[in-house]
């Protein structure tokens, strides 16, 4: 390769790589997501009752910081699972805000609610960095470690056989455009 070509390889690569970098450098991630919702109505006793329940989770590599959960109006009653320190306030909308200082890396809290007057509707979760991202959950079965395993292996092995072919292939293409001899 001549000398400008190196040096144009090189600012690329080292773009690319830059650019790359962004994305891998560890941050925080916040995701939501509501497990459940039922409701009792207990026509003896003339109530409804409604149960609720919200998940937060930091999925990110570091601590989400600043971390709000906003409903618009607080519910009847709620707990935190596991147990975290928590304030409570209103925004200027009047809105319930339950304010956590962080969540760790992977590290989780379940805000529990029980509602007989007032319903709670969940508004935002966010924190220091943006709003938490709204995820949609369902049940799955949990499968034996040595189906996983097999899984994953059969994946690796089907991904080493689809580069293995396409690496096949370039090479085939350049030796019948004439970039490299045979």
């Amino acid at each position: 390769m001549d000398t400008l070509g190196g040096y144009i390889a090189t600012i690329v690569v080292s773009l690319l790589i830059g650019y790359l970098a962004q994305f891998l450098q560890p941050r925080s991630k916040l995701l939501c997501w509501s497990p459940h919702n039922f409701f009792f109505d207990l026509k003896n006793e003339r109530v409804v009752l409604q149960t609720n329940s919200l998940t937060i989770q930091n999925v990110g590599r570091l601590p989400a910081e600043e971390i709000e959960i906003i409903h618009k109006q607080r519910p009847d009653f709620f707990e935190l699972y596991p147990s975290v320190e928590y304030q409570e306030s209103k925004n200027p909308n009047g809105e319930h805000v339950i304010k956590l200082k962080s969540l760790g890396p992977r590290e989780w809290v379940v805000v529990q609610m029980l509602s007989y007057k007032n319903a709670p509707i969940f508004s935002n979760a966010r924190w220091k960095h943006g709003q938490a991202k709204w995820i949609q959950i369902q049940p799955q079965r949990v499968f034996p470690r040595w189906v996983i395993t097999t899984l994953n292996a059969l994946m690796l092995i089907g991904a080493g056989t689809i580069v293995y072919w396409l690496i096949r292939a370039g090479i085939y293409f350049e030796q019948q455009l004439g970039y490299v001899r045979p």
